[in-house]
């Protein structure tokens, strides 16, 4: 029996700069932002990226896995501003494998915001796609533009 295409592919997203828009943060501080500064900044200073909320309202999205090592400030931030944690987080610390984690939830299609990470999932046939806030905007209109939603 030949199985029909599902619509969607299975996402993966990054937590910092994909989920949650760290401009104001880095603007204020001037530098590339640290998983302290997320903790002690504002929530209002930490908003959703545009156009997250419709990609996980979309119900694609399989986990969110980020290289911070503390899960319960994203819980947090994932109340604060959705009033539930709305996907799965992995915190897989900063020398965790994000290839090793994708392979293993059978995440088809991962989106980070460092070029590197990119690379390297590449690299283990995942296809991984590079999102900044600052050259493509919001996420959903991302994912429109790059085929992985219609």
């Amino acid at each position: 029996m030949e199985r029909k295409a599902r619509e969607f592919s299975v996402l993966g997203l990054d937590f910092d700069g994909v989920v949650v828009d760290l401009t104001e943060l880095e603007a204020r501080l001037g530098r590339y932002v640290k998983e302290e500064d997320t903790i002690l900044a504002s929530m209002e200073e930490l908003k959703p990226v545009p156009g997250v909320d419709r990609v996980f309202a979309l119900g694609i999205v399989e986990a969110v896995i980020t290289r911070r090592s503390l899960e319960e400030p994203i819980r947090r931030w994932f109340r604060y501003w959705f009033g539930e944690v709305v996907v799965t987080v992995y915190c897989i610390g900063p020398y965790g494998d994000k290839a090793r984690k994708c392979r293993e939830l059978g995440i088809e299609v991962f989106v980070d915001d460092d070029y590197f990470i990119v690379e390297y999932l590449k690299g283990y046939g995942i296809r991984a796609l590079w999102f900044t806030v600052g050259k493509d905007g919001g996420l959903y209109q991302f994912l429109r533009r790059e085929g992985v939603i219609r």
